[in-house]
């Protein structure tokens, strides 16, 4: 047995109401009105017919009166219940902000701690790619210079890994490994490209330089509103 209106609008004005039950209790009052309002008419219709007698007149009178008033009481409910759903829809809204926002903000942190912890080791397994590269293009051309006869000229190992020359065949200069700009992740600087071994100088510097960076990227990661400052994972 379905409840009373009061009772439904008492129940759909609590905060632990839902937005279903709130939008049946909204369209329940609305039709309420409607149809108190054919009533009110009526009566006020009646209380002025010539037919009726004076005391069925102000009988009348008083019902559309009285139906008036109730049309007051149901529209101030509805306004009440407009505003509770318009609550709803407002918690929701932040509700669903408020976890988009969650998640990004843990995907940032989490992956400003993973670039804190491993780009300091990526940059460091280039370099020394870099480095062995120069070394061993360094040898190879001292080695083919007096190489053993009927033996092929040592070709780069960065050429034989990427299987090409210094030109691509689609056209455009190969870009070198040990020439690409890699930058420090904590101060001004580079990784790479690495100084050229005439340049003793300026490769003692990156060196240090790159001493620095890594410890620099040892030091906790602190990351506003966290509780504590986060510690890279280094190997």
């Amino acid at each position: 047995m379905a409840q009373p209106l009061e009772t439904r609008i008492t129940a759909a004005l609590r905060d632990s109401s839902r937005l279903k039950d709130v939008e049946t209790t909204i369209g329940d009052v609305s039709r309420e009105i409607t149809d108190t309002q054919k009533r009110c008419d009526q009566e006020t219709a009646r209380s002025v017919d010539p037919a009726l007698t004076t005391p069925q007149a102000r009988e009348a009178r008083n019902n559309a009166a009285d139906l008036e008033h109730d049309i007051r009481r149901l529209n101030a409910s509805l306004e009440l219940l407009n505003r509770r759903r318009q609550t709803i829809l407002d918690d929701d809204a932040y509700a669903k902000r408020r976890a988009r926002y969650d998640a990004a903000k843990k995907e940032r942190d989490d992956l400003a701690l993973h670039i804190r912890s491993r780009y300091p080791e990526i940059a460091m397994e280039l370099v020394a790619i870099a480095r062995r590269i120069q070394a061993s293009e360094a040898e190879c051309k001292i080695v083919n210079m007096d190489r053993p006869r009927d033996e092929p000229v040592l070709e780069s190992a960065e050429h034989l890994a990427r299987a090409c020359g210094y030109y691509w065949e689609t056209g455009g200069e190969v870009t070198r490994i040990g020439s690409i700009k890699l930058p420090f992740l904590m101060m001004n600087g580079n990784y790479l490209p690495i100084q050229t071994s005439n340049m003793t100088q300026g490769a003692d510097h990156q060196r240090r330089s790159i001493e620095l960076d890594q410890q620099k990227a040892k030091q906790p990661l602190v990351i506003e509103g966290a509780a504590k400052a986060l510690e890279p994972a280094h190997g």
